[in-house]
């Protein structure tokens, strides 16, 4: 993990990494380096880049970018924002708990509940009015995170047959086999976003949705098949927050969770 923010996200970002960190069970080893505040938050090829800045009236307090092999659904990058738009005066535990979320999303996790009726659940993806009551990745994630990676000990080491949505039972063999395919096509051709046609089609598709979140148009597609090119399409909405997929090149999607404010 790269950590680009400035000095007053410092606490949060530690305390969020600790606690993904020690999940129980235990299934992942992170490593965390400090570089220059960036604000842009440019994604870095392999890793998951956490940034904040004053990104203006967005709509979202936090947001996670991740870049997604296609069909495979194997995350090459991704880039976490905190928006201090809303979140420069909000407390300690609000700021915590969007850290804590956004770098959930990084890794692949979806949300635990979208029911506001519901009661808390304890941990910081599920949507609340409560920060104070989800602060921490909660249980329930981190046996997640085992079902999609196994543990840090090898026991039930299942990281590279991950692929979302799809079984990790150590007879699948054929989505083994098409990790290793993806992969293979990955390291000869990396994610490079200097490459000018791919950063403007990134840029554009970012432009292009935040509009739409910021005009409240809830008019965007649900997807019901592989995203496509050139279009917003719904994973899920909430009035708190949503997930939206764009296909940017035959090999790569762009999946956006978006976290709103409180009303």
């Amino acid at each position: 993990m790269l950590n680009a923010l400035d000095d007053t996200w410092q606490s949060e970002y530690a305390e969020a990494v600790n606690d993904w960190d020690n999940c129980n069970p235990d299934a992942l080893t992170l490593t965390t380096q400090q570089v220059a505040v960036d604000n842009a938050c440019t994604q870095v090829d392999g890793v998951m880049k956490v940034c904040n800045g004053n990104y203006g009236e967005t709509g979202w307090l936090g947001i996670n970018e991740i870049l997604k092999t296609v069909p495979n659904q194997i995350i090459q990058s991704s880039v976490a924002k905190m928006n201090e738009y809303y979140l420069n005066n909000a407390g300690y535990e609000e700021r915590l708990y969007t850290m804590c979320h956004e770098i959930g999303h990084g890794f692949g996790l979806p949300h635990t509940d979208e029911n506001f009726m519901n009661a808390d659940l304890g941990n910081c993806l599920d949507y609340t009015n409560s920060p104070r009551n989800n602060l921490r990745p909660g249980e329930y994630n981190c046996n997640r995170l085992k079902t999609m990676y196994g543990t840090v000990d090898g026991a039930a080491r299942r990281l590279e047959r991950w692929l979302r949505g799809g079984n990790t039972g150590d007879d699948n063999v054929y989505e083994l086999q098409q990790y290793r395919k993806a992969l293979e096509q990955y390291q000869k051709e990396p994610v490079n976003m200097q490459d000018e046609t791919f950063a403007s089609k990134y840029e554009r598709a970012m432009k292009e949705l935040s509009t739409d979140l910021l005009l409240h148009r809830r008019n965007l597609k649900h997807i019901d098949a592989m995203p496509v090119e050139n279009e917003w399409r719904i994973l899920h909405e909430h009035p708190r927050g949503g997930a939206f997929v764009r296909r940017l090149n035959p090999e790569l999607a762009l999946e956006v969770h978006v976290l709103y404010p409180r009303n």
